[in-house]
């Protein structure tokens, strides 16, 4: 990254305190999607020792923790650590970034990032703290989201802001494309730059299904740059926006409900033994 992504960082770490009880509410059936595919891809098992990056509200750490794994979750907000240490009572919480974690070199046989890599400043700097917590031979797994073609359910969200053409408030700072990784060449080189070896890409997909109300209501209080860029616009464009979303989750009507396709990528790798 050649761009200073910092204010970018210190803002999602703003946002997150603010909104990780919407998070928690409203995205563990979205993000429910690629756990156990990261989960696999780390042979996460009994006595596993695993680093849990952007753990959130504990969604992943609780899955790898009834596997019998050994958790330790990393989150920037303290928010997000106080919901995942009362999810998941025997993991291991505690504030810090997935760009510098206050962990020691060599101590652990996995990491694992549910949808983290999209939220840093500086991409390359997470994978290489993977990279460096690692025992030789242990693995990494981070996931992304599909670009929005792919991926409906968050499409539509940036296809109804778009057709809107607005911008990002001048307060909130830019940082890398959202779905930049989308890209699977560029997810994996993310990986083998940082050093890693046996580097694999999966595909993720499934469904959402929801009352579109609800949905609409769930990234507006849980979503740093989407739920920020929609929010602080003014009331009629904000109405246009709406409008817009509610033509493009129609198609998928099913009742009163939407039936949303989501896609995911998971980007996986190993440390060398050497």
């Amino acid at each position: 990254m050649t761009e200073d992504f910092d204010a970018f960082n210190d803002f999602e770490r703003s946002m997150w305190e603010q909104r990780a009880t919407g998070y928690a509410d409203g995205f563990e059936a979205v993000t429910a999607l690629t756990i156990e595919p990261l989960l696999d891809a780390v042979g996460a098992h009994e006595g596993t020792d695993l680093v849990d990056v952007g753990t959130g509200p504990g969604f992943v750490a609780a899955a790898a923790v009834a596997r019998g794994a050994n958790v330790t979750g990393i989150d920037v907000a303290d928010a997000m650590v106080e919901l995942a240490s009362r999810r998941v009572p025997t993991g291991r919480f505690e504030n810090g970034s997935a760009e510098a974690l206050p962990l020691p070199d060599g101590a652990f046989d996995a990491v694992v990032g549910n949808f983290v890599i999209l939220h840093l400043g500086h991409p390359d700097r997470g994978a290489s703290e993977a990279r460096r917590v690692l025992r030789a031979g242990g693995r990494c797994a981070f996931s992304v989201w599909e670009p929005a073609a792919a991926n409906p359910a968050m499409g539509v969200f940036y296809n109804a802001v778009e057709a809107a053409r607005v911008a990002a408030p001048a307060d909130v700072p830019t940082g890398p494309p959202m779905f930049g990784f989308g890209d699977h060449g560029a997810f994996a080189d993310l990986l083998r730059d940082a050093g890693f070896e046996d580097v694999a890409i999966t595909a993720c997909t499934g469904t959402l299904r929801i009352a579109p109300e609800q949905w609409w209501e769930s990234v507006l209080r849980s979503t740093p740059r989407t739920g920020t860029l929609i929010a602080r616009q003014a009331p009629e464009v904000q109405a246009e926006i709406r409008a817009n979303y509610d033509e493009l989750v129609a198609p998928y009507t099913d009742g009163d409900e939407v039936v949303l396709p989501i896609g995911a990528v998971l980007a996986s790798g190993t440390a060398p033994n050497s």
